[in-house]
């Protein structure tokens, strides 16, 4: 199974990029933000990591005539004043890549996906090889996705300080809708849950099964500006081994 996937996800996504100067691009935005994220729930012994903090972030999304690539790069707590649960908080790196490659004229697509987090306390990497499938119900638009999990990482500090963890582990499934409300408003949408971890992967403190949900709404202002209120819910997630809420509120520029 594994091997079928990385047969097709793999080249599908050099194909992609080998052809990218080629390929005819139908949507590309760029984008910089600067947002704040507020905690709700136990920052504590549970989840002593977790702080609230201001964080910048940049951001594409292009999509092209062989499918589409959305891409962020975020810097958490530059100014390194926030305070954790138990303790200094963290300066964060976090990086996120999904990219779907359409297969022929059909709703289907090669799906690769990673999430990179680094800090001086844990540097943890999450690939998604698979396959998604394209959503469109009336003005909802976004992907379904499904694939195997290859995850590496270590723990620097902590309860599971020295921690390590290399291989396959598990599967992964993801969601991803946005939904106009009116010319100024969107709602968007999104899950991804890990299934299955290894026992490697469980080594530094999480269950066999863990997600994210988060809701949002987009506000357009003028000048290429735009709003941002989004809700995210976590368990045994990104560091979060309760249960876990943040609120960010963000504005960015486009260009």
């Amino acid at each position: 199974m594994m091997n079928k996937i990385l047969k097709i996800a793999v080249p599908a996504a050099l194909a992609c990029f080998s052809a990218s100067s080629q390929a005819e691009v139908i949507v590309q935005n760029n984008s910089v933000g600067i947002g704040y994220e507020y905690m709700i729930g136990d920052m504590g012994d549970d989840n002593p990591t977790q702080q609230d903090q201001e964080y910048f972030r940049f951001t594409n999304v292009t999509v092209a005539d062989w499918g589409s690539m959305i891409g962020w790069l975020k810097f958490e707590n530059p100014t390194d004043t926030a305070e954790a649960g138990v303790g200094d908080g963290y300066v964060t790196t976090k990086a996120w890549l999904k990219l779907d490659y359409s297969l022929g004229n059909t709703p289907f697509n090669a799906w690769v996906q990673s999430f990179t987090v680094g800090n001086k306390a844990t540097f943890e990497e999450n690939l998604y090889l698979g396959g998604s499938y394209d959503v469109n119900l009336g003005p909802v638009k976004g992907t379904a996705g499904l694939g195997a999990m290859y995850a590496y990482g270590s723990m620097h500090e902590g309860p599971n300080a020295g921690a390590s963890f290399a291989g396959f582990s598990g599967y992964a499934a993801v969601l991803q809708l946005k939904m106009p409300l009116s010319k100024s408003l969107t709602a968007k949408f999104y899950y991804e849950g890990q299934f299955d971890r290894s026992s490697e992967h469980q080594s530094i403190g999480y269950k066999d099964y863990g997600y994210q949900a988060i809701a949002c709404i987009d506000y357009k202002l003028p000048s290429a500006m735009l709003a941002s209120l989004s809700y995210k819910h976590r368990e045994n997630w990104g560091g979060v081994k309760a249960e876990g809420g943040i609120v960010f509120a963000e504005v960015s520029y486009s260009f």
